[in-house]
């Protein structure tokens, strides 16, 4: 390996170390970020886009524990009022897997 080799290799791995990596003692930003002040806009910039991933995880844990109503929409043997009945006693859990199984086809709507 010559000096010039040798300096090549030094200079990409500095370049590296000190514009790629993120380095956890300073909170995990370059140190090229760090000492052009750019620290509190990561951190910022962080934060924003955790708080959107909170919020879109809290509407999809709303929207799944939604109450949830079945409404009869046919292709099968039971009547609405056997429907009504079947839903008093046995509960939606079990309705759920009747339409699974394709006993008999609901459509899930979401109450308002």
């Amino acid at each position: 390996m010559s000096l010039e080799e040798a300096r090549r290799i030094v200079e990409e791995f500095v370049q590296q170390y000190n514009c790629s990596r993120l380095h956890s003692a300073i909170g995990y930003v370059t140190p090229e970020a760090k000492l052009q002040g750019k620290e509190k806009q990561i951190f910022g910039e962080r934060d924003r886009k955790l708080e959107e991933a909170r919020a879109r995880r809290a509407a999809a844990r709303r929207e799944a524990n939604a109450p949830m109503r079945l409404q009869y929409v046919g292709n099968s043997n039971c009547r609405p009022t056997d429907i009504k009945l079947m839903r008093i006693f046995l509960g939606k859990w079990l309705l759920s897997i009747m339409a699974l199984t394709h006993t008999v086809r609901f459509r899930r709507t979401v109450l308002a």
